[in-house]
């Protein structure tokens, strides 16, 4: 597990996210965007963690 932190961009490809669906996969690691222990809890962490398909790695982007 490693845990999102915020920091200035690079342009690295390893910070790119791609939506193929609803996941935020990182490229290109297949690392995906994951909320910990499946939690829906106010805080609940987000982490980096290996892509499942899980409701836990599914995102909704409102622009």
């Amino acid at each position: 597990m490693k845990p999102v932190k915020s920091g200035d961009c690079t342009d690295h490809c390893a910070e790119r996210l791609t939506v193929p669906s609803r996941d935020l996969a990182i490229v290109p690691a297949d690392k995906c965007l994951d909320v910990s222990d499946n939690s829906s809890a106010n805080g609940a962490r987000a982490q980096i963690w290996t892509c499942t398909g899980a409701a836990n790695q599914k995102w909704r982007l409102q622009f």
